[in-house]
């Protein structure tokens, strides 16, 4: 807690050292003079105090640069100066507190702490004696694979008489939660990713 510049001021004619050369009496001029001192520090501690809310990302709107500065560049190789400073917080702040457990549920943090809606579907394969007739058939191996299912983003199709030959049938703007996800996927892991909604 901050303190105020007179009591700061006390505080320092006590740190003196004992004598008649520097009396204690903040009326003198020792105490005059540790009066700029004290306001000084005042104005540090008042504004130390005030950056306090700000240890969580999605609000330091003062440290958000220092915060980039200390992670480094993003792994995603995405232009975070082209986003908007609740999408940086968003960023900065799932990348301060990711780690620890890979799991289906992880991921879906991953992506709240953006604000997006996710969830994930888990694909497995089709085990005979285990399996009943309606399950699906799904090939080997794909129990490393899960669907992660996000909501649609901006797309953009093919138009007949507005296209070129060469353009592409369709594009879809990635979300920003695929890239974290398939960084925190483990590498024996397979996402697919679904702009369908969760």
């Amino acid at each position: 807690m901050s303190r105020a510049p007179l009591t700061v001021q006390v505080e320092l004619l006590q740190l003196q050292p004992p004598g008649w050369t520097f009396p204690s009496d903040a009326d003198t001029y020792d105490g005059a003079k540790l009066l700029g001192w004290a306001n000084e520090l005042s104005l540090v501690e008042t504004s130390m105090e005030a950056l306090l809310p700000q240890v969580d990302q999605r609000v330091a709107y003062n440290l958000l640069p220092d915060y980039q500065r200390v992670l480094g560049p993003d792994p995603c190789g995405r232009d975070l100066s082209a986003l908007s400073f609740g999408d940086q917080a968003a960023i900065a702040y799932s990348r301060w507190t990711a780690g620890g457990t890979v799991c289906a549920g992880s991921l879906v943090r991953i992506a709240a702490a953006l604000g997006i809606a996710a969830t994930v579907t888990e694909v497995q394969p089709w085990i005979c004696g285990v399996s009943t007739c309606d399950d699906e058939m799904a090939p080997a191996g794909t129990n490393f694979m899960f669907v992660v299912n996000l909501p649609q983003s901006s797309a953009t199709y093919f138009e007949c008489g507005v296209a070129d030959c060469d353009d592409s049938l369709g594009t879809i703007e990635e979300s920003l939660a695929q890239c974290p996800i398939e960084h925190a996927a483990p590498l024996h892991t397979l996402p697919i990713f679904s702009y369908t909604g969760p």
